[in-house]
């Protein structure tokens, strides 16, 4: 229910109720980016606290609850975008903390599975948060306070759920500062050249994402679709088909070679783009929305828990927290590079540039297949 806050519903309040400009959207689109940025930073202090991991988790969850109170009663678009910005940076930081915590209570070859169950549940709560936001938003656009009120209770249930996941001291993370973790991909080839190709993938898809909203809720392109409409597409739609997806992907994770499944998944990508932004009708959008969804079934997996089939297993948060950093720093500039394309280009245009990226990111990540079942845990 959160993560259809920021992907969607934040950007369409800011479009909508606020009339933002091109030059502030960007950044609500960034704050996850900056979340998983700030994490390479955080984490080493992180490990220097008296508490549990999971309780720390719970803090920061609670923290991005706090700020969308807040955003609800911001008069000026400058402090919505300010606490909106900050809400997923503190998310940021327990999902990057979750990754350590499915290591240590997951087994080996159950986690993709495991982890597929509860991204299943993630996903139909997407529904159910998409046909509340959006009929709130219809009924009326000042009801987008009541809209971040109910996220902000979420995010409260979230904290404590976190609170109570088994694990270890904050002290037994496994993390260094961030110019030791540097020297991590430095010293692993294989690491490192998966870490580039899934750089050209993000960029390629996350410069994308924020464009979604923008495509369907502002009447410059055309397409003047309800509130309800753009939640049917951007959160129920993908949610149904990231359920249906959800359990083969896991199984995927489990039994095969990670390269092909990463593989499968970006051509999911590679779809749902060069469909959705040269759609006219509502089929064609749902369409590219289903192969989002898909794509987002694979990817939460492998984001999540690809690593463990590349670290050493002591090693699992510090390349985690790369991983993650890496991912803050083109989710971060991502949306402004999509914005910047697309103030001179046709959304199809930024989109057909986008497909280039992750079609290069393949063939990146190919010849890497002969590789990896060496490294597998």
């Amino acid at each position: 229910m959160l993560e259809s806050v920021w992907q969607a519903f934040a950007l369409v309040i800011a479009i909508r109720y606020f009339h933002a400009s091109e030059t502030l959207k960007p950044f609500i689109a960034a704050g996850w980016g900056i979340g998983l940025l700030s994490a390479f930073f955080v984490m080493p202090l992180v490990a220097r606290m008296p508490v549990r991991q999971a309780t720390a988790a719970a803090i920061f969850c609670a923290g991005g609850s706090v700020c969308l109170v807040g955003a609800s009663f911001m008069p000026t678009i400058v402090g919505y975008v300010v606490l909106m910005l900050l809400f997923p940076v503190f998310v940021a930081q327990a999902a990057t903390m979750l990754t350590q915590l499915l290591a240590n209570n997951y087994p080996s070859q159950q986690r993709g599975k495991r982890l597929a169950a509860a991204n299943l549940l993630l996903a139909s709560s997407s529904i159910g948060a998409a046909t509340l936001f959006g009929w709130l938003l219809d009924a009326d656009l000042e009801n987008y306070r009541i809209l971040l009120w109910i996220a902000a209770g979420v995010g409260l249930v979230g904290s404590f759920a976190f609170w109570h996941i088994p694990s270890a001291p904050a002290k037994d993370l496994t993390v260094r500062n961030p110019l030791q973790h540097l020297q991590l991909i430095r010293e692993d080839k294989t690491f490192r050249q998966m870490l580039i190709a899934w750089k050209l993938l993000g960029v390629g898809n996350l410069m994308m994402l924020p464009l979604r909203a923008e495509y369907l809720a502002n009447p410059q392109y055309g397409l003047q679709l309800s509130n309800t409409e753009i939640s049917l597409l951007l959160v129920t739609n993908v949610a149904v088909f990231r359920i249906l997806s959800t359990f083969v992907w896991g199984y995927l994770f489990d039994r095969f070679n990670l390269i092909y499944t990463r593989v499968a998944v970006n051509l999911c990508f590679f779809v749902y783009i060069a469909v959705f932004f040269n759609a006219r009708e509502m089929w064609q959008l749902a369409i590219g929305t289903a192969f989002l969804g898909m794509a987002f079934g694979g990817g939460g997996i492998l984001w999540q828990i690809w690593v463990t089939k590349v670290a050493p297993p002591p090693l699992v948060g510090a390349y985690m927290s790369i991983h993650g950093g890496l991912t803050g720093v083109r989710a971060a500039l991502a949306p402004f590079l999509g914005y910047a394309i697309l103030s001179y280009a046709q959304p199809s245009v930024t989109a057909w540039f986008s497909c280039l990226l992750i079609g290069t990111s393949t063939c990146m990540f190919l010849p890497l297949r002969h590789v990896l079942p060496e490294r597998v845990q």
